[in-house]
């Protein structure tokens, strides 16, 4: 499969629910994320590792203000 080939393939699916995935993948990472950093008391230098390896940024993760049920 050539590269326009496989950029067609790409563009017959609906990225809204790819968007959708993401956004609820990021909101689950930022609950565990304030989860962890709160039950465990987890050094803010250590939390700032965590937000890093998890993609999250870490003055968006201090916006956070916990999780949603």
């Amino acid at each position: 499969m050539s590269y326009e080939e496989g950029m067609e393939f790409l563009a017959c699916y609906d990225t809204s629910e790819g968007d959708a995935e993401q956004a609820v993948h990021r909101q689950k990472t930022l609950d565990v994320l304030w989860l962890v950093g709160n039950q465990y008391d987890v050094r803010i230098d250590h939390m700032r590792n965590l937000c890093d390896v998890a993609g999250i940024s870490f003055e968006e993760f201090c916006k956070y203000t916990g999780g949603t049920k």
